[in-house]
């Protein structure tokens, strides 16, 4: 399993730049990973993540930390995804990152 690592602090999800982003490639079933760093803004909240294919469908997951890539969005030239956090009190939203495929 490929693992794809991201720090998420309050709004601003981005890239871990100790993670290798080049030559992923489309049509990998189960085996692509985000893992998910996330700051103190984060503690407590129920999180999802949405992804959206090439054309724009969504599909919703509820995660913790990390979360396989649906299949739904793994075969096309890329996707992207943006996560969502809820607690009592807050809402967070982050800005939305894309992952390219050969």
């Amino acid at each position: 399993m490929r693992e794809l690592h991201f720090d998420v602090t309050g709004q601003l999800l981005r890239r871990n730049k100790q993670c290798d982003f080049e030559n992923i490639v489309r049509g990998s079933d189960n085996y692509l990973c985000l893992v998910f760093h996330f700051d103190n803004d984060w503690k407590e909240t129920k999180r999802v993540i949405s992804f959206y294919d090439v054309d724009g469908k969504q599909t919703n997951e509820i995660i913790q930390d990390r979360v396989t890539v649906p299949v739904d969005v793994t075969h096309g030239s890329m996707f992207y995804f943006e996560l969502t956090g809820k607690s009592n009190k807050t809402r967070i939203t982050t800005n939305r990152t894309y992952i390219e495929q050969t």
